[in-house]
């Protein structure tokens, strides 16, 4: 589900709309991934979490983009 939020400005004439936002389990199942790996790429900065108070989510799109650069790398 994609949240829109209002533009500030005149100059924005298109709605933009907030990224889905996922916990670490959902980053799991995305990449099958187990914890321990998932926080070695966050040390590493290849994931990126955001804290929301106590809670650590991830933009689904970003777990998606590195899941994609993933695959295109095994090609080369």
């Amino acid at each position: 589900m994609k949240y829109h939020i209002p533009a500030t400005s005149a100059a924005h004439s298109l709605p933009t709309y907030a990224p889905r936002l996922i916990a670490l389990p959902e980053v799991s199942t995305i990449t099958s991934l187990r914890k321990t790996a998932l926080y070695q790429l966050i040390k590493a900065g290849e994931l990126r979490p955001v804290k929301l108070g106590r809670k650590t989510v991830f933009a689904e799109s970003e777990v998606i983009d590195w899941v994609n650069q993933r695959l295109a790398s095994r090609g080369a």
